[in-house]
This record gives C-alpha cells, structure tokens and sequence, in this order.
C-alpha cells in the first residue's frame, strides 16, 4: 500500500487485523494479518479478477469502504474500478462474508462472488447497511 493511499482495517474472528487500501498500481488490496507466514501479512489482490466483466479493457481501482456487522462480524466490500477505455466507473459489492481468517472468501478469487450495483440510483441504495451507504456515496 502507498503510503498516501486511503486505508481501512477490520478484525478477524482471531483477533487478526485486516488491512484494505489502495496500491501503488491501483489494486485494491486485503492485507491479512498470518501468523503461521514469515513477513506476518499475506497481500490478496481483490481489484484484478473484475477486469472478467471487461475484456480486453483495462480495470483500476478508484475507491472502497469496507463495514463490518457489530451483530455478526461478517464483513461487506464495496469497491469502484474505472475502465480506462470508456472513461466509466462501475460499482461492485460482495457481503455476507465470514470474518475468519481461513475463510474461503480469503483464499481464493474462485471463492469470491462480486455483484455489480447501480450506485446513481439514491432512493435503493446497493447495500442495506446505511453507514456503508454513506460511505459509498461520498465515494462518488
């Protein structure tokens, strides 16, 4: 992560934290904290496999923010990628996601289900918790 980029961090279910932000090359990353890895943190890039929705174009992430429920600790990811071709954003969220730091969500791009959101549209926001939503449009 540069050390201008935004970030934000989260807890897994074993206390581990869960570092989001921006890199250098525009890759939305999770640093999750390991303990059983050498450097103590193992970087997931979760910006390149939505480059799947556009061929042959060129996808960066442009923002994100992250929520985690105070119920449940599943954690909610929405991020905006820009398509450098057509000068357009597009917003994608995945929720629901378990906490723990071996989960599958983690391990995996194949385990990872991102659903793409309309987020013009104020009267039905992409996502249900409101906190989340606010963030999202001062993303925008």
């Amino acid at each position: 992560m540069s050390d201008q980029s935004a970030f934000d961090v989260l807890q897994s279910s074993g206390g581990l934290s869960l570092f989001f932000g921006i890199g250098d090359t525009s890759i939305l990353y999770l640093n999750a904290e390991q303990t059983a890895v050498a450097t103590g943190w193992t970087p997931i890039d979760l910006t390149t496999e939505l480059g799947a929705n556009f061929p042959g174009q060129t996808v960066s992430a442009k923002s994100f923010a992250v929520a985690q429920d105070p119920t449940t600790a599943n954690i909610t990811i929405a991020q905006i990628v820009h398509v450098a071709e057509t000068n357009s954003d597009a917003l994608f969220v995945m929720s629901g996601l378990s906490n723990a730091a071996n989960a599958p969500w983690m391990q995996s791009s194949a385990n990872r289900t991102w659903v793409a959101r309309a987020y013009d549209d104020s009267t039905n926001p992409p996502v249900r918790d409101q906190r989340l939503w606010h963030r999202i449009e001062g993303m925008i």
